[in-house]
């Protein structure tokens, strides 16, 4: 009768207490599990328990932890059946190890346990092979709450894949000691408001989804320079300081529900004069979180097996202090059946403390029934914790921090790029690779590693006055938020004497802190907080203009107020992004890394590069294997390969589409109205320019002209020489040279070549031949020249060129064929096409180098009908006259210079059969091809020398359709 009387009293209580806090101005959201359903329901099974059943409901055990094993798994089975504790921590483990676990957890328990997890940043601070977000310092620099209540709720879904309750998250210490060794990058910062702001939006996250946030470390830990895992810290300060400051955050989430409260190991003796850790603290936790702070929460203990609290040695000691304290959760215990002794005798000799209990013992019911700890949880393995929507919620948090501090002159974006001379240093304890690559993705950079290569900071300064701006990076080790980021003497120095000889751009991707040895007369100032892959890509497209910045900074430092931060604007429409934002499947994709690495291990290509866009975004970029097959030299993103007759589009096209827009030349006029055409080769005259262009003039397919340069099987050595004279001045490979005496041979050899019989489509190279010279004197220009100037530099494709070796190092550059027939070497660095060497590697038919990124720019371009940002390059007009196919009615596929899709449908066409009948592009011979779709607005460019090498008899790339096929992937993988 006595525990009867008693249950209705503390039901009572509680109700009341529910009341009174509904009727408080101060609390403006309800807990969340505070219902009266969950209200009757947690009354009903109370009453059912005995008192080792609830006192044995406080225990949360650490469930699985790093160098733990079966022997330990069979102590906390031995707990839950013998004490019936009620809840599980996990520690350091893998998530499928997590849920069996927890199931086999459960299955000993009579009451399903509350699964708890330190997930702070997401599972990846727990767990291997799940997605990490950035830490919450990076988080505190994003202005736009609605990512972090995102982020709360990707967390949260998450957690519940795994059938946990509790998140530990997020933290409220606000971090306003740099010095302190535990918290630091775990908090949002050293703004109380920036704190509570963040960790508002995550609490939402997670409780809009029924996983139980935890505020902590109450009162404040963000002030301590000692760490409470190792001893217990001292902070001097009085409750006006704690008002103003530290309780701030804990105050507002009260007021906002939230559903629990984790208390610190630490000590304010200015609080509580017994100068014991508030977890022991009834002063800190009855007085001022419960009833001055109103908060009805559950209240959790930090780990109880702490350095903190190594004092107190009694079994059971610890446990039975932080109890009485009024905490409802005992994290972490030592001794669970002494502390059941300890606690259960107090309990017996206290009416009070009965009532406590039970108070406790309900919450935790309460809140196992709100979040879902009676519901069958799965026994199939976790999927998904790592997904195209986690990716990209990771990418948007690390771009939205961003944070740039200093912009003298407008130094970014990066401009003036075709003639800038950039250079990057690398600083710190780990590298930037990813960074520097970007960077490299734009425009070329030399990278310097101040650490290797240079004997002393002069000569390296020294070598770096030749750069008109130089990009440093101070890379920081990512692995743990405590790792210590310390700049070294010699790179202050080195850094503060480059910033009085060159414009200097600083990028740091580390701790705010840095920022205080950062001269002040550096040029540019960006702050990434993390040297994480994301952050060091995102960073570089920021500094080229492809993204803009808007984070702020969120703590103070020596030389900048927390909240600095200047906004900057993306300058460019061009940018490398995630799959996902732009409507493709991501997992998909990975079907062309296997068909590329299969590839190149049956020899079908060396290697290769790929790049597709969508709505001109970069949404897959890769290079795959060697230049060649002796695996020397691996494909980078920024080598060059032979494009071959790609360069008809890429060169051709543009200027023969600007000259008709200017009315220079007209497509349906005779070749002879432009070129002095002999008389006696009246078949040439009468050839059509539109004919040409569209491979339907009766021209011979292929002539090959260098055979006409010889003596007996050999070269005429009076044509050619191995050394350069102004007599021999067309250098056509590597010591060899052509005299320019014989080019009008080769136009004779065309001339006279009969014309073929039937007017259709035969492709053929010899019309561009006739076409180049009427060019060049229409244009008053040579085409290298002008088709840089006119098209490739405005764009930014700088990395499109004849004769590269002239700009580029050989060992940038694929090479193709080992010619035994002509040239007699590998070519390298020279054109392949053996017409196009004779006229110096220039021509309109052949000769272009290119990486596959910049030839995307040009395809794009052309998708955006000739406009680069607000400027236009290219008539609208005559783009899609060119990109149509005239001649279609009457079998001819071809556009005017441009290739199309097939018309046949038995012909192996130059694309797969996804793509739309208004695309566009050009293959190459040396194995590539490069393609555009206005429909799906994909553009597809396949670089490789996987036909040519090492000799032309490879056919194993046509074979198997291999450009075709990756092509395919890509449109099948389009959402």
């Amino acid at each position: 009768m006595k525990y009867i009387l008693t249950f209705f009293l503390f039901s009572f209580i509680l109700i009341s207490i529910s009341f009174s806090e509904k009727n408080n101005q101060e609390i403006i959201v309800d807990l969340p599990y505070n219902s009266q359903e969950i209200h009757m329901w947690a009354d009903s099974l109370l009453s059912t328990m005995t008192l080792n059943e609830k006192i044995g409901q406080l225990f949360m055990v650490t469930g699985s932890g790093k160098n733990l094993d079966e022997l330990y798994y069979k102590k906390i089975d031995s707990l839950i059946i013998n004490y019936k504790i009620g809840g599980v921590l996990f520690l350091r483990s893998q998530p499928n190890q997590l849920k069996q676990l927890l199931n086999r957890y459960n299955s000993r328990s009579e009451i399903p346990l509350l699964a708890s997890i330190d997930a702070e940043w997401g599972l990846g601070m727990r767990l291997d092979s799940v997605q990490s977000f950035p830490w919450m310092m990076t988080m505190g620099a994003v202005q736009d709450t609605n990512l972090i209540y995102d982020f709360g709720v990707e967390v949260a879904r998450q957690l519940r894949t795994l059938g946990l309750h509790v998140n530990f998250a997020p933290v409220l210490d606000v971090n306003n000691n740099p010095n302190n060794p535990i918290i630091d990058r775990r908090s949002f910062g050293s703004d109380p408001i920036n704190v509570y702001s963040k960790g508002h939006a995550y609490m939402r996250g997670l409780q809009d989804n029924n996983i139980v946030a935890c505020g902590k470390h109450f009162p404040g830990h963000g002030d301590t320079n000692i760490d409470s895992h190792i001893s217990l810290p001292v902070i001097y300060h009085n409750r006006s300081r704690l008002d103003n400051i530290e309780l701030v955050p804990f105050k507002r989430l009260i007021q906002q529900g939230l559903a629990s409260i984790m208390i610190a190991h630490i000590n304010l003796p200015f609080i509580d004069t017994l100068q014991i850790p508030a977890t022991f603290s009834k002063q800190i936790i009855q007085q001022i979180l419960k009833k001055e702070m109103k908060f009805n929460g559950l209240v959790i203990s930090d780990a109880l097996n702490m350095g903190a609290l190594s004092m107190y040695s009694i079994p059971g000691e610890v446990e039975l202090n932080a109890f009485l304290a009024g905490n409802d959760v005992l994290l972490c215990p030592d001794n669970i059946s002494e502390s059941i002794k300890l606690i259960k005798a107090k309990v017996k000799s206290d009416s009070t403390l009965l009532n406590q209990l039970n108070v406790s013992c309900k919450k935790n019911l309460m809140i196992k029934k709100w979040s879902g700890v009676f519901d069958k949880l799965s026994g199939d393995n976790p999927q998904d914790l790592i997904n195209e929507y986690s990716q990209l919620l990771n990418k948007k948090l690390f771009k939205n921090a961003l944070t740039v501090l200093k912009n003298s002159n407008n130094i970014l974006p990066l401009t003036g790029l075709d003639t800038a001379n950039l250079a990057y240093v690398s600083l710190g304890n780990v590298n930037g690779d990813v960074f520097y690559n970007r960077l490299n993705n734009y425009v070329n950079v030399k990278k310097y590693v101040a650490s290797n290569g240079f004997s002393d900071i002069d000569s390296l300064l020294d070598e770096l006055k030749k750069y008109d701006i130089v990009i440093v990076g101070l890379h920081y080790s990512n692995q743990n938020f405590w790792d210590k980021h310390v700049f070294l003497e010699k790179e202050k120095l080195l850094l503060s004497r480059l910033c009085s000889q060159n414009k200097v751009l600083v990028n740091i991707f580390g701790h705010p802190q840095l920022l205080n040895f950062i001269p002040d007369d550096v040029d540019g100032l960006v702050l990434s907080y993390q040297n994480a892959s994301l952050a060091q890509d995102l960073t570089a497209q920021l500094n080229f203009g492809s993204i803009s910045a808007n984070g702020r900074l969120p703590v103070s430092t020596e030389k900048f107020d927390s909240g600095s931060g200047l906004d900057l604007k993306a300058n460019k429409e061009f940018e490398f992004v995630l799959p996902v934002e732009v409507g493709v499947h991501q997992e998909s994709l990975l079907q062309i890394d296997s068909l590329v690495n299969a590839s190149i291990k049956d020899k079908v290509m060396p290697g290769c590069q790929i790049v597709a866009s969508r709505y001109g975004k970069v949404f897959y970029n890769k290079a795959f294997g060697y230049h060649t097959y002796d695996s020397v030299r691996l494909v980078d993103d920024s080598h060059l390969y032979d494009i071959a007759s790609i360069t008809k589009i890429a060169s051709a096209a543009p200027i023969i589409m600007e000259m008709v827009d200017r009315k220079l030349i007209k497509l349906h006029k005779r070749l002879d109205r432009y070129s002095d055409i002999p008389l006696l080769y009246d078949d040439k005259k009468n050839l059509k320019i539109i004919d040409i262009f569209t491979h339907q003039a009766q021209l011979f397919p292929w002539i090959p002209f260098w055979q006409s340069f010889t003596d007996q099987d050999s070269l005429d050595m009076s044509i050619f020489s191995y050394y350069a004279t102004s007599k021999y001045n067309i250098k056509v490979s590597n010591d060899l040279f052509f005299s320019s005496n014989y080019l009008d041979t080769i136009y004779k050899i065309i001339y006279e070549t009969p014309l073929l019989e039937k007017k259709e489509y035969k492709y053929s190279d010899l019309g561009f031949y006739l076409i180049h010279p009427i060019v060049e004197k229409l244009l008053l220009s040579d085409v290298e020249n002008y088709v840089y100037n006119k098209f490739y530099k405005p764009i930014e494709a700088f990395r499109i060129t004849y004769n590269p070796l002239f700009k580029y190092p050989l060992s940038s550059i694929v090479p193709t064929e080992n010619d035994k027939y002509f040239r007699n070497q590998l070519i390298h660095g020279y054109v392949h096409d053996q017409g196009a060497s004779l006229f110096g590697g220039v021509a309109l038919h052949a000769g272009l180098f290119s990486n596959a990124i910049d030839l995307m720019k040009l395809m794009q371009l052309y998708l955006n009908d000739g406009y680069h940002l607000d400027e236009r390059i290219i008539s609208k007009k005559r783009i899609q006259e060119f990109t149509q196919a005239p001649f279609q009615s009457i079998g001819n596929r071809r556009g005017i210079i441009f290739d199309k899709p097939s018309i046949d449908p038995d012909e192996l066409g130059p694309t797969c059969d996804a793509v739309s009948a208004l695309s566009f592009g050009h293959s190459g011979f040396t194995g590539t091809l490069s393609w555009a779709d206005p429909e799906e607005e994909i553009v597809y460019i396949f670089l490789s020398n996987g036909r040519v090498f090492p000799n032309g008899n490879n056919t194993k790339l046509l074979d198997r359709n291999i450009r075709t096929e990756i092509q395919k992937i890509i449109y099948n993988s389009l959402n």
